[in-house]
This record gives structure tokens, sequence and C-alpha cells, in this order.
């Protein structure tokens, strides 16, 4: 018993201890991690009702676009993300990393934990 419960709380303190803290200013839009701004984040919909999120760097410079779509009224979710330096775009599967209501924490907290975003800039 004294045994899993050190395990179990050494599982949380880890959990703690390297998570990366993300957060968006709702006022200015800028995105930091671990109180490192790292660019400015901003959400709206397109002509076809699909969520559009943007991310640019501190002086407004567009890095990448991802909007989400879905395929008919059961199809699963997934985010096509389109680089300002390219025409290209690709797409990426919609996971929920972490419980929130908020949609925009949801999209940059993917991002950044499962996809290493913004980590060169770190």
């Amino acid at each position: 018993m004294k045994r899993t419960i050190i395990i179990l709380f050494a599982i949380l303190i880890s959990g703690t201890v390297f998570g990366q803290k993300i957060k968006i200013d709702r006022k200015t839009g800028k995105m930091s991690i671990d109180n490192v701004e790292v660019s400015k984040f901003s959400s709206s919909s397109n002509s076809e009702k699909q969520e559009v999120y943007s991310f640019t760097d501190l002086h407004s410079d567009d890095y990448v676009t991802l909007t989400m779509v879905k395929l008919g009224k059961d199809g699963e979710p997934f985010l096509q993300v389109t680089s300002s330096l390219s025409d290209k775009t690709s797409e990426m599967d919609y996971e929920i990393v972490n419980f929130t209501l908020n949609m925009n924490s949801a999209i940059s907290t993917l991002i950044v934990k499962k996809y290493d975003f913004f980590l060169a800039i770190m």
C-alpha cells in the first residue's frame, strides 16, 4: 500500500514539474509558453462556417493557419494546416490533449504538446 502511494505521488509530481504552461491572453491574443511570449493567436469563422485558428509571430507575420474540418454530420473532425511560406496544406488529427471548455486553449495545447510547434522559438 505504501509503495503504491509513493508511485502515485511520483507520477503526480512529475506531471506537474515537467508540464508546459500554455496561456493565451484574451485581451492581446498573445500566446505564451512558460511565461515566454511566442506568438499571437486568433480565431474566427470562414464562409463555410468552419473554425479558423491563426498563429502569427509577435510582429503579426503569419506562421500557420489551422482550419477545423468536419466531413458530414457524423464525421470525425480534423485540422487542415496551411503554412504561410507555401501553398501546401496538410492534415492532422484533432485530439483533446487536456480537458478544457475553451476551444482556443484546446487547439493551442494540441499543437504545442503533441506536435511540438514553437519549440524552435523557445
